[in-house]
């Protein structure tokens, strides 16, 4: 059980896209979103578990990040071709989803685009998408803030201070380790690399939403998880999600941070999403 982290592809526009693997290569695909800013290094948080659970990870760099191509002014919608294109290149009709905090949006774009292709989804902290006022706020302030955190704490003290305090040390310093390697592969090679994220965060806090059915017939089953003391995204966003998406089931973990939802759960999350892919046969 090993992870490859040379893979990539062209689009048909010319773009490079480049994903990482893990877990077990002959298992259950799962296509997994990460956050933001991030990169498909981040799901090795969930290597062991897969691999225990008999899951692949197939977990792509967006756009920006980690040798995949930029794209200029893309929403979270463009994202959904491209991993559709991915899912076919692979040769999978159907994978399940695994989106976390600023890979939620992009999770959901997909299964509401294409829920043929989605067996389960999984969304862990979801960032929102806020509109008016606060869209203008959320954007300014990734804009200004992404660069300004990166170069003054670095990257590896950012990395540490993404893992919350809860949970057995030994857990969180592996996720730090994780997580500072994911942000080092997605924004730590100069100011490029910082463009792709604040590009990123502007689809994520874009107007997206409004341009998927979400009431439509026949979506895959949808599950969150929230953990209760995340004050990176609020639990509320979650809850909104919830609403929205009728029939969708929704976990709130106490005691539990942003980073930590993902580190400390990470096997029960893959676990649940499993017997809800396949219950959904």
């Amino acid at each position: 059980m090993t992870s490859n982290f040379s893979n990539s592809t062209t689009l048909a526009d010319g773009r490079v896209l480049v994903w990482d693997e893990w877990g077990e290569p002959t298992g259950v695909p799962l296509l997994y979103v990460h956050g933001t800013p991030g990169s498909g290094r981040e799901a090795q948080v969930l290597h062991h578990a897969a691999g225990r659970l008999g899951i692949r990870i197939i977990a792509p760099h967006r756009p920006g990040y980690g040798g995949s191509t930029h794209l200029p002014g893309r929403s979270v919608l463009e994202w959904a071709e491209d991993a559709y294109t991915l899912l076919d290149q692979l040769g999978l009709p159907a994978a399940m989803l695994l989106g976390f905090s600023g890979g939620g949006p992009h999770a959901i774009a997909f299964a509401l685009r294409y829920p043929n292709r989605a067996s389960a989804v999984g969304l862990i902290a979801p960032a929102g998408s806020p509109t008016g006022v606060s869209a203008v706020v959320s954007r300014g302030a990734w804009a200004v803030g992404m660069p300004v955190l990166a170069g003054i704490l670095g990257l590896p003290r950012l990395g540490r201070r993404l893992v919350a305090r809860s949970g057995s040390r030994r857990r969180s310093l592996r996720a730090a380790s994780i997580f500072t390697a994911s942000l080092d592969t997605a924004v730590g090679r100069g100011r490029e690399h910082l463009r792709g994220a604040v590009r990123d965060s502007w689809a994520i806090y874009g107007p997206w939403s409004r341009f998927l059915n979400w009431n439509q017939k026949g979506l895959p089953p949808f599950l969150l998880w929230h953990g209760e003391d995340d004050t990176t995204v609020k639990p509320e966003v979650s809850h909104r999600i919830s609403r929205a998406l009728a029939g969708s089931q929704l976990t709130i973990l106490p005691g539990v941070g942003h980073v930590n939802a993902l580190s400390e759960h990470g096997e029960t999350i893959l676990s649940e999403l499993k017997s809800a892919a396949e219950s959904a046969r």
